[in-house]
């Protein structure tokens, strides 16, 4: 495991060997941590279409983004995120009382 700078919000950055990761197409996971979060992310390559695979490691929560999608979120302004950031519209849901 690798110990990479940190990225622009601070996180620390790791890279594990493709050995442990649960992608079988050998590409090495990168792991982000901060205060907040701890996520995973590699490349899987199903059947010639390559997709960014991002996990939460907390709860192995996982989605797959594609180009379009990927390039979508490059222009995106953090502004635009916002609603994404917020734990009780997704995360919380079902999990009180």
């Amino acid at each position: 495991m690798n110990t990479m700078p940190p990225g622009p919000s601070g996180a620390e950055r790791t890279t594990v060997p493709a050995s442990s990761s649960p992608d079988d197409h050998g590409a090495d996971r990168i792991i982000l941590r901060s205060e907040f979060a701890t996520v995973a992310v590699w490349l899987r390559d199903p059947g010639g279409r390559p997709r960014l695979h991002i996990e939460d490691l907390r709860t192995n929560q996982g989605v797959e983004l594609d180009a379009l999608e990927l390039e979508s979120l490059a222009w995106a302004r953090h502004a635009d995120l916002t609603p994404l950031l917020d734990p009780s519209a997704t995360r919380w849901i079902g999990t009180g009382d």
